[in-house]
């Protein structure tokens, strides 16, 4: 079932479906207070399986993908162990669980490889990213998708610069997938290009709000703030305007901390 204030929740800053797969993958993978972390991410699984036209009954499904759409590249190889331990998938022959895996495969949302005693590898396909990137041209989508793939290479990368004219380009929607794939250098080049942090604080803010409820966003921040971000008041303020819009779905608590270590590096508007 979806959360009560889902309703609510179309009223307020939309958090983007990307972000609540990074937010979900990072509590199916965190060990502690297991009760509490299933119960959220169950919660946001809800909101992402209504976005995607997921059924209801595929509720693991949900956290397959975020794990793979945040841990790794499309059709990169990711051992099938590692996966196992990352969701503590130890009842693989649940039928629930097997269900889920068997619907990802049915519709083409994972491949798995076999080595001759058991499956060894799963990949995420590009079903996932082109569902994410619907909204866009051929040649902006072009840009998302590369930025899922494989580190880029030098060639790469001067295409990529070269296609930042692209009409229709979400440029900071762009930036910030480029930071959260951890294709820094494309990042650096959208920089380069002249997208500023400090003059997209609505953006900016959003985004530091997702990064505060999740434990793997530290690499996030260090890059904003070591590329430009400047702290101000009103940065902090979108941060918790945002955070009390959202505050039935996510603890405020977690903001509030950011906020906290942020503030040591303000700076006077």
């Amino acid at each position: 079932m979806i959360s009560a204030n889902y309703t609510d929740y179309l009223n307020t800053t939309e958090i983007k479906t990307r972000d609540y797969l990074r937010i979900i993958a990072d509590l199916v993978s965190t060990n502690n207070d297991v009760a509490n972390r299933i119960e959220k991410a169950s919660k946001y699984a809800n909101i992402v399986q209504s976005r995607l036209n997921i059924p209801a009954q595929h509720e693991v499904s949900i956290g397959v993908l975020s794990i793979l759409f945040t841990h790794s590249r499309i059709y990169g190889k990711v051992p099938f162990r590692r996966l196992m331990l990352k969701m503590d998938l130890i009842d693989l022959l649940n039928p629930l669980i097997v269900e889920d895996f068997i619907y990802l495969l049915n519709n083409k949302y994972i491949t798995l490889e076999k080595s001759v005693e058991n499956i060894e590898y799963i990949s995420i396909t590009d079903k996932l990213f082109r569902q994410l990137y619907k909204h866009m041209t051929d040649e902006n989508r072009k840009l998302f998708m590369l930025l899922a793939g494989r580190q880029l290479n030098q060639q790469q990368l001067k295409h990529f610069k070269s296609m930042l004219f692209n009409q229709d380009l979400d440029i900071g929607e762009l930036f910030l997938t480029a930071v959260s794939c951890r294709q820094l250098e494309a990042a650096k080049e959208i920089i380069n290009f002249g997208w500023d942090m400090n003059r997209e604080q609505e953006i900016m803010g959003q985004e530091l709000f997702v990064c505060a409820n999740y434990n793997t966003s530290k690499f996030c921040v260090d890059f904003y703030l070591s590329h430009g971000l400047k702290i101000t008041q009103a940065l902090i303020d979108e941060m918790l305007r945002i955070a009390h819009e959202n505050m039935d779905d996510f603890e405020i608590e977690n903001t509030l901390e950011l906020i906290g270590e942020l503030k040591q590096k303000m700076v006077k508007e």
